[in-house]
């Protein structure tokens, strides 16, 4: 670790995430992380849509590797803008669970 060779000195985001919150802290970002993915999948999204969300998700997991984008300003950028396309939509409902939905609601007016 000197000025000519930094090769590891990299701040890296899962380090902070351990170092701050312990295991627990890391298993409940890695939890959180998998809901998202999860959350993409279940989700009524075009082909369009859906690309953009899983390639916006792994760059940020990619570069999460080598930096601490999920924890500075274009990380937060990327993270609203997933947010943006995540949130115009609606998650996917069988549609057996709808109508029963819509039967409970009807008896509830009556």
């Amino acid at each position: 670790m000197n000025p000519e060779d930094g090769s590891f000195l990299s701040d890296t985001f899962w380090a902070m995430a351990l170092g701050q919150f312990g295991w627990f802290g890391l298993i409940s970002y890695i939890s959180v992380y998998m809901r998202i993915f999860i959350g993409i999948k279940h989700k009524e999204l075009n082909y369009q849509q859906k690309a953009f969300c899983y390639a916006a998700y792994a760059a940020q997991l990619i570069h999460a590797i080598g930096s601490a984008i999920l924890s500075s300003s274009s990380g937060v950028i990327s993270a609203i803008a997933l947010g943006m396309v995540l949130g115009s939509t609606k998650f996917k409902i069988n549609e057996k669970d709808s109508k029963s939905f819509l039967l409970e609601r009807q008896n509830d007016g009556e």
